[in-house]
């Protein structure tokens, strides 16, 4: 209706605001809510990424912050502030090209989601204040594309970057049962960001990694934030090889392998680190960890359970110990063939020093069929901290004993 009105040539607009627009009398679905709504005004002139108001056009800018959002009434189309000072507003990408054309500003937060929809990627975002449907609209079956290409493409991941913009990670088919893996950076109203021709939505987008097969269903194991904006891709071959991939805020990749290794999992120790663990060489298999940085650079890698042993130590777990350094828990298969697996843990500090004396025995996982591949035993890690063992994990498992299906937890101290 706003849209309309300005192209009727209306002066002016009248914004609606509610505290509780679900609970107005009227034109609920319609109005902003006080904490949203910023200012509005009309633009009297433009810069390559700059729109000014000046005299009675304008209202004011305070209140205004970078990272509100500026949307241009008769295009529907929107901007992000990334500057401002009292007459001035410099953006994220332009989308003014004269004077006198309206605006509202905005104080807005969302999530962002993605999935794969015939063999493409799609997105939409949603309001974190209400779960209301915003970008690309409020119609349910409606969404934004992100890829849009010949070969078919799967297994998204999202992972916020800076200022309320998102990458997404996907595979992409190579053919012959080969996959390679891509990524674009988004903003929440499904624009590309990065200055690259990945910006469009029928270009296949930065290439993470080249064609591989993978060693199970899926390329991606894992993707986790950096921190710094940018991301971790934990990924494996058919090799056998585990690699990890840096991707920096402004789209750079570096690549890492380590041979001879498998199912490996991934976890942030620190604003700048993670740590992957993984399965090294093959009868018996032995837990290594290996720490990278955002820099990036690799460090040396560590052996985490003992090596001297004819049994093997298979599907690791990794979480951060909150203070630079990485608590660690694995399948053991010590008491075989009474037992298959027993969970063990070890904890390793900022310079990735072992500190359990020896691997710890934390529970053994109940099954109706202890045969099963322990790759299908679910167990996980939490960092735990009552204020003094603040180093210390809760290991958690699913277990069958008694003919339930339950999550058993074991709290592991140093």
């Amino acid at each position: 209706m706003c849209r309309a009105a300005v192209a009727a040539g209306a002066d002016g607009l009248t914004i609606e605001v509610h505290d509780h627009p679900e609970e107005a009398f009227s034109d609920g679905p319609q109005s902003l809510k006080p904490g949203d709504f910023v200012t509005c005004g009309r633009s009297t002139g433009t810069g390559t990424l700059t729109v000014t108001q000046t005299g009675r056009l304008f209202i004011t800018t305070d209140g205004v912050a970078v990272n509100d959002m500026i949307y241009r009434v008769d295009t529907n189309t929107y901007a992000k502030i990334t500057a401002r000072t009292e007459t001035t507003l410099t953006l994220d990408r332009q989308i003014f090209t004269a004077a006198n054309q309206n605006f509202i500003i905005y104080h807005w937060s969302g999530v962002t989601f993605a999935w794969d929809e015939s063999d493409n990627i799609n997105g939409r975002t949603v309001s974190l204040v209400d779960g209301s449907l915003v970008y690309p609209s409020a119609t349910v079956t409606d969404s934004f594309v992100i890829t849009d290409i010949a070969a078919a493409v799967r297994n998204p991941y999202i992972i916020s970057s800076i200022g309320g913009d998102a990458i997404v990670v996907y595979e992409r088919d190579s053919g012959s049962g080969t996959w390679s893996i891509n990524a674009k950076m988004i903003r929440s109203d499904g624009a590309f960001v990065w200055a690259d021709p990945a910006d469009q939505s029928t270009d296949a987008g930065i290439v993470v990694s080249a064609a591989f097969t993978p060693a199970g269903a899926y390329l991606i194991k894992d993707v986790i934030s950096d921190s710094n904006g940018g991301c971790w891709v934990l990924y494996e071959t058919d090799v056998p090889s585990v690699r990890v991939a840096h991707i920096s805020s402004s789209g750079t990749v570096t690549v890492y392998s380590m041979a001879t290794a498998a199912n490996a999992s991934i976890a942030s120790v620190s604003a700048t680190q993670v740590v992957v663990v993984y399965e090294y060489g093959t009868a018996p298999s032995i837990i290594y960890a290996r720490r990278f940085a955002n820099t990036p650079a690799a460090g040396t890698a560590i052996q985490v359970s003992p090596g001297t042993v004819t049994y093997s130590q298979l599907n690791p777990r990794v979480c951060g110990d909150g203070s630079g350094g990485a608590i660690i828990s694995w399948l053991d298969m010590r008491y075989f063939p009474s037992v298959y697996y027993s969970i063990y843990a070890q904890h390793l500090d900022s310079s990735l020093t072992q500190t359990y004396s020896a691997d710890k025995f934390v529970g053994t996982p109940v099954l109706d069929d202890q045969t099963v591949s322990p790759y299908i035993i679910d167990h996980s890690i939490l960092r735990w901290n009552d204020g003094a063992g603040i180093y210390e994990g809760i290991h958690f498992w699913s277990d069958e004993r008694g003919g339930n299906d339950d999550i058993y937890y074991q709290n592991m101290t140093n």
